[in-house]
């Protein structure tokens, strides 16, 4: 009976022990888990701090380069619009001013004399012969506006009626202000017969056949018998005092009274 006894309480402790060396062996491979995964948890978060901070892709962050950066900028800085034709053509640099001055006779400024290839371009388009005897400013000035289109009380070479041109020339050639309507220019002269007529001189007509009354209509005197008018269908234009119209409605030759 004893023996029994003896064996079972050995028994319970060596199951006794079992069971506790299971439980802690469990216990060590749990704890042996855990520290495994809390350390595979670790390093995700070690790669990401190592790509944000190692400069392996730092490329993704940077701008771009420097030639894009150049090509976007020149298409905001560049301006494509030329200085002088935001300003005006009066915009003229401090530097080339003196230059302009000294050197370069202006635009407006017409020689006093012919040259030979004046003569002939002259005498081409005016259908007549000019030598250097002729009024060389009143000639190249009217040369301009030959081909301007008529309009109603228009003055400039966009469009004008024969009143409006004739101030034009003279404001531009003689530095002369004349009314604006025909009728008060006639009154700001005085009449001449024709055969003394120089270029320059002004010639009436009265279109409507009304010769009692003031002339509405005149030309430029130039030259033997030819004159520069503004016709209806032609524009300026270069007409002879010989043609049956205007011999008609002819008024006076006459020279402007300043």
């Amino acid at each position: 009976m004893r023996s029994i006894i003896v064996l079972f309480l050995g028994g319970c402790m060596v199951l006794s022990a079992c069971s506790d060396g299971k439980n802690k062996a469990e216990e060590a491979s749990k704890a042996a888990i855990e520290s495994i995964n809390s350390s595979e948890e670790q390093k995700p978060a070690d790669a990401n701090l190592t790509e944000v901070t190692e400069p392996q892709n730092a490329g993704d962050l940077q701008s771009p380069p420097d030639e894009d950066l150049s090509a976007v900028a020149s298409d905001v800085v560049e301006d494509p619009v030329p200085q002088e034709e935001l300003y005006g053509e009066n915009v003229v640099e401090e530097s080339q001013q003196p230059t302009t001055q000294d050197n370069a006779p202006s635009e407006n400024v017409v020689s006093s004399e012919f040259s030979d290839a004046d003569l002939s371009s002259f005498s081409e388009k005016f259908g007549f012969t000019v030598t250097s005897s002729d009024d060389r400013e009143l000639f190249a000035e009217v040369v301009t506006w030959l081909g301007t289109p008529y309009l109603s009380a228009g003055n400039d070479k966009n469009g004008a009626d024969c009143s409006g041109f004739i101030c034009s020339v003279y404001q531009t050639v003689y530095d002369k202000k004349l009314p604006r309507r025909t009728s008060d220019i006639y009154d700001k002269c005085k009449t001449i017969p024709l055969s003394s007529a120089k270029a320059g001189d002004l010639v009436f007509f009265r279109p409507d056949g009304k010769m009692d009354e003031k002339p509405n209509y005149a030309g430029i005197y130039l030259k033997d018998d030819k004159f520069v008018i503004v016709s209806s269908s032609k524009g300026v234009t270069i007409a002879d005092m010989g043609s049956n119209y205007y011999k008609k409605t002819f008024v006076s030759a006459a020279q402007v009274q300043y």
